[in-house]
């Protein structure tokens, strides 16, 4: 039986995109787990990064130096430079919607474009 202890907080399950960046080459990539301290990506055979590389992971506008833990054919394990929240990465930014500005006859008159939460 193995028993894990991480002193980089809790691990969270998750699914979603995110960026990543190196000196080399940038590519959309999936996120499977994440924690204040790294995560654990998924990508497309031939990107996997090599240990000990670094970058630049980006999602939701926060953006976070990493070093390449380890890598695997299809996936690597990245470490942040910095703790992070998490949470916030996880956090679903909300589309910008088209409202429609209707005049006094009830006809459309301009479209407007602003974030409705």
């Amino acid at each position: 039986m193995t028993i894990e202890t991480r002193v980089d907080g809790k691990r969270s399950t998750v699914f979603f995109k995110a960026n990543v960046k190196t000196e080399k080459t940038e590519f959309e990539a999936t996120v499977r787990n994440v924690s204040t301290g790294g995560a654990l990506v998924e990508v497309e055979p031939g990107q996997e990064l090599a240990k000990d590389e670094t970058g630049i992971f980006i999602r939701n506008n926060i953006e976070v130096g990493f070093e390449v833990a380890w890598s695997r054919p299809g996936k690597f394990g990245i470490r942040f430079m910095m703790d992070i929240d998490h949470t916030a990465m996880m956090r679903k930014i909300a589309p910008m919607k088209t409202n429609v500005i209707r005049e006094s006859n009830g006809r459309p008159a301009l479209k407007t474009r602003r974030k409705i939460a």
